[in-house]
């Protein structure tokens, strides 16, 4: 997988970005992390579809705007939020590192969680968004291990 896999990531998920909704304050993203780990779709239907582990408690840690960039660290497993990018696509994406631990960070089963999740907790309209930005950029998607 290469660097263009990545890019093309990034730049289908700005197409969505500004459409699935920011959270208001840190409080609230933290909030809505800890909806998204307690959901059944995260702790059953991920780790099915996907045959992963799903961790049961996430942390999240705000970073300062002067930060280039969100991150997760699958090892622990934490996310890290740049202040300023509150928004649901960013967080999705950062719990998805945490979910698919593809060997590219952004590969084929990278995407495909993250597809499940946006489907998930933003719903049909911004999945069918991403799915079709996936195609436009040609972001390489892998289907769940099982379906």
């Amino acid at each position: 997988m290469t660097s263009d896999q990545a890019a093309s990531v990034y730049a289908a998920e700005h197409l969505l970005s500004p459409t699935v909704g920011r959270f208001a304050t840190f409080a609230a993203l933290k909030s809505f992390v800890s909806q998204v780990v307690a959901d059944d779709r995260w702790t059953d239907e991920l780790a099915r579809r996907w045959v992963a582990l799903t961790p049961h408690e996430v942390a999240v840690v705000r970073r300062s705007r002067s930060a280039t960039f969100s991150a997760a660290e699958e090892q622990r497993p934490v996310i890290h939020i740049v202040d300023g990018q509150w928004d649901r696509i960013t967080v999705l994406h950062e719990l998805a590192h945490l979910v698919a631990r593809d060997p590219w960070s952004h590969g084929p089963r990278f995407c495909g969680v993250e597809l499940d999740l946006v489907r998930w907790w933003c719903g049909i309209d911004a999945w069918a968004e991403l799915s079709a930005a996936f195609v436009v950029n040609q972001v390489v998607v892998a289907a769940p291990t099982r379906d």
